[in-house]
């Protein structure tokens, strides 16, 4: 069974007319418009007419109960977040291996309200939140592992820089 629909009768006609070819009525008839632009000085006069001032949407604003009502349909008619066709969940990888949660609540999530899962996890093994000058030191070297037994949390930067150099040191060697 075929599922094709059927031309409009407008659409048959026009295919008619097409097979005729030369004996087509339009055969040969080019529209008077064709190839024609605008002259360079009608193209200047259009232009000068549509700035600033003389624009006719010129300084135009919604008024307060307008912006109200577009925001408030914006909101009813939101795309991102599970209502958003391209919803992953709230998770995604940074460009840098890490793997972000949607944790809008946090007080260290960033502008769009991700936070490192990494950083969840050593808070949540902590029961406090994570200084921001405390990293994380993900012992196998692999961003995305976040288990806990992967997971080395650093006083300082400096003591993570320590870590970092013995385990470059330790890998070199094959231990």
């Amino acid at each position: 069974m075929s599922t094709r629909r059927r031309p409009t009768p407008e659409a048959r006609e026009r295919m008619r007319l097409a097979k005729l070819g030369e004996k087509n009525p339009m055969f040969g008839v080019v529209s008077p418009m064709r190839g024609k632009t605008h002259r360079p000085e009608s193209l200047e006069r259009m232009r000068a007419n549509n700035l600033g001032q003389s624009n006719p949407m010129f300084g135009k604003r919604h008024k307060k109960s307008t912006l109200l009502k577009i925001q408030a349909w914006a909101k009813e008619h939101a795309t991102y977040g599970p209502a958003h066709r391209n919803w992953k969940g709230g998770r995604f990888i940074h460009s840098e291996g890490y793997v972000l949660v949607l944790e809008p609540g946090h007080p260290y999530a960033n502008p769009s309200g991700y936070v490192f899962e990494h950083r969840l996890i050593a808070e949540k093994a902590l029961g406090r939140y994570l200084k921001p000058t405390e990293p994380v030191h993900h012992f196998n070297g692999n961003r995305a592992d976040n288990r806990n037994a992967n997971l080395v949390i650093c006083q300082d930067q400096k003591y993570h820089n320590f870590i970092e150099s013995r385990s470059r040191k330790l890998m070199k060697e094959g231990i």
